[in-house]
Order: C-alpha cells, then structure tokens, then sequence
C-alpha cells in the first residue's frame, strides 16, 4: 500500500499539555500520543522510585496515598489539561452520595450518575469532535466509571453485610440475602477517608489508561495487605499482628514481570509502527479491495483487523507493567511458590489471537472490564443476566 502521509497531526483538539511539541515533531508524532508514551515511561521511573523508596508498612500508608494522589493529577493534567476536572467532579459528586444518600439506595443513585455523566461527555466528544481519534478524557472517565460504580456497590454488600450481622436469624433476612464468596472478599464497610479516596481515583500508576483496579484490591495494595500470603520468618508466630509481620516481609522482585511485559511492548510498538499505518482497516471497503479475489480480501480484512488491535495490546500491555512496577498486580504464588502477576491483567494477546471460539475471545480481551461487568451486573441480577451484561457493556463502550 502507499506509505501514509508524513504530516503529524497538530493535536488542535487536544487539551493537554503542548510543551513538549518540539520533541513530537521531531519523533514524527502526534502531541497527545507522545503525551501518552512520555507520562506512561514516566510513570514507569516514578513506580520504580515508588516502590523502593515507600515501600508498603503501616509508618507509610499516608504517604503513599499522598505521593500517588498527587502525582497522579500532575500527570492527568499534563495528559488531558482542564479536562481533569470532569473526572474530579464525577468522583467527587460520587463521593458526597456516599454520605448523603441511604446506603441501601446509595449504590444505584451512584451507579445511574455515573453512566449518565459518562454518557454526556460521549455524546457531546460525537457532536464536537466527530470522527477524530486525539487523546481526551473519555478513556479515564470510563475506568473511572468502573471505579466508581464498583466502589459503590462493594459499599452495599458491607452495609448488607452489617444488616445481616444485627439480625438474630440472619438466614431468615430475606431484605439482605448472604453475600457470595466474592461479594465477601470485596465489600466495604466503612467509607474511606479523603485523602484514601482521592488516592484510589488517581493513583499515578493508572490514571492514563487504567485498568481497572477495584477498591479493596488497592487498599490492600497500599497497606501491604496483599503481601501477608507471604511467610516472613521461621520465628513469626501465628498470633504476630499483621503491622509486626509487614515490618518483616520482603516484597517479591518486580523484575521479571515488567521486563517481559515491556519486551512484549516492544512488540506490539514494532508492529503498530512498521504495519498499522500501512495496513488501515479502512481500506477493506476501497473499490481495489472490493474487487480483489475473495481469498485476498479474507486476508487482507484478518490482518488490517489484527493491526487495528495491537495499539490495544500495547496499552494495555505497557499500563500493566507500570502498575506492576509500582507492587499493584501481585497475587499471591502458585503451588511452585512463583509469584502470580496477574491481578491487572487485561488482555492475553496470542490466546486471544489463536482463540477458537467466541467465549474465549470474550474471557480474554478487556479482561477487567468483564470482571466489573461480572460483579456490578451478571452477579446481581435473577434474571436475563447475558442480556443485561451485554446492555451495560454497549452503554459504557463509547
């Protein structure tokens, strides 16, 4: 195919940061997306620091919600400019609802604010900015959709949960039906305070591109809770408080997971550099490709489509090794005692490639995003649970 024209976008809708517009140019990309590529390599020196320097035991808790609050709305409006603030208003609005309305009622007010406010700022990208692909707020407005709406509903299973606790039957408590092994595990019984709050939204590790990291799984993240399924020594007694073992335990090597995380980033950067501005999915409807043999045109579509996913495997790819870089991603070991990588992960690229059935190719793309839809709408309704899952997911897609 002709090689695409050299000209860089001027990035005239893009609201972030245009310091750096020398550099872009002379790399032969697009402000936003060397915004994106410089904040996330950033991120990935800053959780290195991060790690090392407040390492997570009770003494650094606080300070490590502030430093990655911080940093974290440092770069956002370095990313997205003044369009930060749609994130903090809909956090904020989300957060006020915590203490105003009913707990019972509270996860279902926040839920449809959520998706309302999201959905408005879809609509109003499609009338003003129709058709073009610049770097603005909607993608982290989604995440943080997810955030939210979770949080919201994790707060309801510990209210119900508290419920049931004050009952003398609590299996006649038909208004509070038992939470599952799952809901157990995630629920929050107690609303967080500012600073923790602030710091789940915007943790600097994520805020570019997510994923989706649910409440509990970040507060253990940040206390070290996560870090508890490791022995720290033959002298620890079972009665050892989990502040005295924190003080004890090592934190697993990130050394191995990132490295290949951003070998397979170096991949997927060959490919979308080399093959997607050559191979545009676009083309398939060209009057040339229309009257190709149809073997060619069954080629050409499975390779143009190929080439449309990997800036997703790279995104996806790359923000998991920044957050492993930060600790956020461990999950316990395996039966060899390996450390598991994978609490973050969103996408398993050659599974997902080689995948022969349509199930497969679901469980293994956007991978959190089909746990949230799992724990905010499959897990909770009666009735009609694909259709409803299938419902959500094509409202907060864009």
């Amino acid at each position: 195919m002709d090689q695409p024209s050299s000209s860089v976008l001027n990035g005239s809708t893009y609201k972030g940061s245009h310091i750096l517009s020398p550099v872009a140019n002379m790399a032969g990309l697009p402000i936003d997306q060397f915004n994106f590529l410089f904040s996330e390599f950033l991120a990935l020196i800053l959780a290195i620091c991060f790690r090392s320097i407040l390492p997570p035991k009770p003494s650094n808790t606080i300070p490590r919600h502030v430093v990655a609050s911080f940093l974290g709305i440092a770069l956002g409006y370095f990313c997205f400019g003044p369009q930060i603030w749609h994130i903090i208003a809909q956090s904020s609005i989300a957060y006020l609802m915590l203490y105003i309305v009913p707990p019972r009622h509270s996860y279902l007010v926040i839920f449809v604010f959520c998706m309302i406010y999201m959905s408005v700022i879809h609509i109003h990208r499609v009338i003003y900015d129709y058709g073009n692909y610049t770097l603005d707020i909607s993608g982290p407005l989604m995440i943080n959709t997810q955030k939210l709406t979770a949080f919201a509903f994790a707060f309801f299973d510990g209210y119900r949960s508290n419920q049931r606790a004050k009952r003398r039957r609590p299996d006649e408590d038909d208004e509070n039906p038992a939470l599952s092994e799952d809901q157990e595990k995630q629920k929050i019984t107690e609303i967080p305070s500012p600073i923790e709050y602030l710091s789940y939204i915007f943790y600097f590790h994520g805020i570019c591109v997510g994923p989706l990291c649910f409440y509990k799984d970040y507060r253990d993240f940040i206390e070290g809770q996560n870090l508890l399924v490791i022995p720290t020594s033959s002298s620890t007694t079972s009665k050892a408080s989990s502040e005295e073992r924190l003080s004890e335990i090592q934190q697993p090597s990130i050394f191995w997971p990132v490295l290949t995380k951003l070998a397979q980033c170096a991949i997927w950067g060959y490919v979308l550099i080399v093959y997607t501005p050559y191979y545009p999915v676009e083309h398939n409807l060209s009057q040339d490709m229309i009257n190709s043999p149809l073997y060619k045109r069954i080629v050409f579509l499975l390779f143009t489509t190929f080439c449309s996913r990997v800036k997703y495997y790279f995104a996806f790819i790359l923000s998991e090794a920044v957050n492993n870089a930060a600790g956020l991603g461990f999950n316990g070991y395996d039966k060899e005692g390996i450390p598991k990588w994978n609490l973050l992960t969103n996408v398993k690229p050659f599974q997902l490639e080689t995948a022969t059935s349509l199930k497969v190719v679901i469980d293994l793309w956007n991978m959190q995003t089909a746990l949230w839809l799992r724990r905010v709408c499959y897990d909770r309704l009666q009735k009609g649970r694909t259709l409803g899952v299938f419902v959500l997911s094509a409202l907060w897609v864009r």
